[in-house]
């Protein structure tokens, strides 16, 4: 009776979770496509974990058993992790610099506790969107073939040079650091955890290496999606492809989702055979994690997290969302009174320009105008400042090799310096 009870509620949480998830999804795309601030910023963050709840639910209603309802402890493991897990490859592009974020909120509580927020749905996202695709099986078909150690060898040396190829040669191997994961775990777990992809394929079952390919391209559509409009987003600055991009991504790029999400499934996989975080799948049996290693790896991850996130705000993170303030010449007293009638960022100001009576008005709503190219902020109107650029159409006009060398040789703006490729964003911005 008791088991029979908790299902029912379990049910009537996973309706619950189900209109909720809905109702949060339209309420962030509403904010989004309006403009509607806060919910506009946090659109991305909003959706994703909408995401989460919708998918989770109808897992859960169609199979009666699902990651978060069913493994919630291992859900949240899994949260947790995910933070410190996307780190990794934010370190891996300080050397490969394949993008930058633009109009993150100023705020310190945003750019540290926001930003491990928004990066702890990248493991639960993947791993429950591959749920909803039907990657949970109950059981390979039979016990997994030996891997040979030649085999073996064989995966760890290609895994290897994805790790330290793209290290040496960022511009020419870059694509490979997304298949480092994968091909590094897989041979580990394929003798610890007989539900790891290496397992399941050679106990002749390709059904979840399938469906987590199907699951990458979803995944990656989803996270380019609400990438594409928010106003704290990434930009990709991929050597070779600038141009040509669906939203903000390469076409070609939507390939790296495929090795990601296969990487994102092996890394979550070796936390359970670690003892690190309880089980989370909901068709394996149940596995607690070991206290002691649970805790020693969650502070090894937030010393990591707390150190990579000062160096992403350092060195990738290129703009915060424009204030008022950040308008040259701008007095606080204006400031209030532009507040005050309703004009609170720089581009309400452009939308409406007859609210300002100073005779300042014409370089005000220029220089708005110019930080909302690509989302360059106060930081790039620094920078272009130095070249003589003041408005979008002189921006446009601008040769970008011949802007580039003005812009670094002017040395006028805050840290990062812009490279030529984000320079180039700016001019295919500005026309």
């Amino acid at each position: 009776m008791h088991a029979e009870s908790e299902a029912t509620e379990r049910r009537r949480l996973a309706r619950a979770f189900l209109l909720g998830g809905g109702l949060l999804l339209a309420a962030a795309q509403w904010g989004l496509w309006r403009g509607v601030e806060p919910i506009a910023t946090w659109s991305y963050d909003l959706s994703w974990w909408s995401a989460i709840l919708l998918a989770d639910s109808v897992v859960y209603l169609r199979t009666g058993s699902s990651i978060l309802l069913s493994r919630t402890s291992g859900f949240f493991g899994l949260a947790l992790a995910s933070g410190a897990y996307w780190l990794l490859y934010e370190c891996a592009n300080l050397r490969l610099a394949n993008w930058y974020y633009v109009g993150i909120p100023p705020d310190r509580f945003t750019q540290t506790v926001g930003v491990y927020v928004s990066f702890a749905t990248v493991l639960p996202g993947v791993l429950v969107i591959h749920t909803l695709l039907g990657g949970s099986a109950a059981r390979t078909p039979r016990a997994p073939s030996p891997l040979p150690a030649r085999a073996r060898a064989l995966l760890y040396g290609a895994g290897i040079a994805c790790l330290v190829l793209p290290l040496l040669f960022p511009r020419q191997a870059y694509p490979l650091v997304w298949g480092a994961a994968f091909l590094l775990l897989e041979p580990w777990l394929a003798t610890r955890d007989e539900r790891s992809l290496l397992a399941r394929l050679l106990a002749g079952d390709r059904g979840p290496l399938v469906r987590l390919l199907a699951t990458g391209l979803v995944t990656g559509a989803m996270w380019e999606t609400w990438n594409w409009r928010s106003p704290a987003k990434w930009i990709y600055t991929v050597p070779l492809f600038e141009d040509g991009k669906l939203f903000e991504m390469p076409y070609l790029g939507f390939v790296g989702f495929v090795p990601f999400a296969l990487g994102c499934h092996s890394f979550a996989r070796a936390l359970v055979v670690a003892r690190c975080i309880p089980e989370w799948d909901p068709r394996a049996a149940p596995r607690r994690a070991e206290p002691v290693r649970a805790s020693v790896a969650g502070v090894a991850a937030l010393a990591f997290s707390f150190l990579a996130i000062a160096l992403v705000d350092r060195f990738t993170i290129h703009s915060t969302r424009p204030t008022l303030a950040d308008l040259p010449g701008m007095s606080q007293e204006t400031e209030r009174r532009l507040e005050a009638s309703g004009i609170r960022r720089p581009e309400d100001l452009v939308a409406a320009p007859e609210a300002v009576d100073s005779g300042c008005r014409d370089r005000w709503v220029e220089a708005a105008r110019l930080m909302s190219v690509r989302g360059m902020g106060k930081r790039g109107l620094d920078w272009l400042a130095g070249a003589g650029v003041s408005t979008v159409e002189d921006l446009a006009a601008r040769d970008p090799d011949v802007l580039s060398d003005d812009v670094l040789s002017s040395d006028a703006g805050p840290p990062p310096r812009p490279s030529p490729a984000e320079i180039r964003v700016w001019v295919r911005g500005a026309r």
